[in-house]
């Protein structure tokens, strides 16, 4: 069937679909849980700040393995690892939907994560490699739009769900679309090349992982624990411990995990500061704007969508300005 697709004009824009689908779905279960929290809280007999952790740790596990799951991506195929990807996450979320305790649904939270990361990491790995370089600023923008639409719609969404069923619908919305997402990879998704003989680079990866998760943790807890508390001061200074020891172990291995000489290019950098830098004030202004409509209106949940929707065209011209870089970049050179 693969081979029939291939000959298709339209065969990269399947493959942009299957793509879409992982990368909106891994988004918006990081904020359809939101609104969830107090029926959580109340269904599974327990407080908002452990209730909290269902949020923060599919946050941390996503960030830490982002690198390392790129990495299996280059090694072991894309295409093959986009489809566990999509299984591991589908079934992760029937197991949230069925968990009988706030601690059962936190670890099952972690597992869904993992199948998140590698959505996540190996997307626009996948796309670029099927696109053309001149259309790749545009699809790239088009992706980064499916990212923020995953991230707006999911209070919304939740909302409804939650209203409308309770709140283990938030996770078993999940089901069809990665069972559909599964197949999608199956089938569209080309067969992965010859792999690289190269090795995986799991000590840097870990010392990677547990550095980041440190570092969020203590940023994400530094007000309930006081931002000069020895408990948040020690996960400050023991992430900055292990990213010393990632970056000594990363010079010194012959195939590290992080290549750290793009980081000395002009390009990267500033390829880093372009992308961050708008994205911070949108997401802080999302984020407020949300707080103070449920706190200062008492909006019900399903009314929370609408009020975001002009948020929506702060990234609907993303896929534009993508190209029109890519076009003036491409002039300078």
């Amino acid at each position: 069937m693969q081979e029939r697709l291939q000959g298709y004009s339209y065969y990269k824009w399947l493959i942009f679909g299957v793509v879409s689908t992982g990368t909106f779905m891994s988004t918006l279960t990081a904020s359809i849980v939101n609104v969830a929290l107090p029926p959580i809280t109340t269904a599974l007999h327990s407080n908002i700040a452990t209730a909290q952790w269902v949020v923060t740790a599919y946050l941390l596990v996503i960030t830490s393995l982002l690198p390392l799951m790129g990495r299996l991506g280059d090694v072991l195929g894309r295409s093959k690892l986009f489809g566990y990807g999509f299984a591991g996450f589908t079934a992760a979320s029937l197991l949230c939907g069925t968990a009988s305790s706030i601690g059962m649904l936190t670890a099952f939270r972690v597992l869904q994560a993992i199948g998140a990361s590698v959505l996540m990491a190996n997307a626009m790995a996948i796309v670029t490699s099927f696109f053309p370089p001149n259309e790749r600023g545009k699809v790239l923008g088009m992706i980064g739009t499916i990212v923020a639409l995953g991230s707006l719609c999911g209070p919304g969404l939740g909302g409804l769900l939650v209203e409308a069923f309770d709140w283990h619908a938030i996770f078993f919305v999940n089901i069809p679309v990665g069972v559909l997402g599964y197949a999608g990879a199956r089938l569209i998704l080309p067969v992965d090349r010859e792999r690289r003989q190269e090795t995986i680079d799991y000590l840097g990866a870990a010392l990677f992982a547990a550095g980041m998760a440190s570092l969020l943790l203590a940023l994400n807890n530094g007000t309930e624990w006081g931002w000069l508390s020895l408990m948040t001061l020690g996960c400050i200074l023991f992430s900055l411990v292990l990213f010393v020891l990632f970056i000594r172990y990363e010079k010194s291995v012959a195939q590290p995990m992080l290549e750290l000489s793009i980081l000395r290019t002009g390009i990267f950098p500033q390829a880093i500061w372009q992308d961050c830098s708008p994205s911070w004030p949108c997401s802080a202004a999302v984020c407020w704007y949300r707080i103070f409509c449920m706190i200062s209106w008492l909006l019900r949940r399903r009314r929370l969508a609408l009020l975001c929707r002009p948020f929506l065209w702060l990234w609907r011209w993303l896929p534009r300005s993508a190209a029109c870089c890519q076009t003036r970049s491409a002039r300078w050179r």
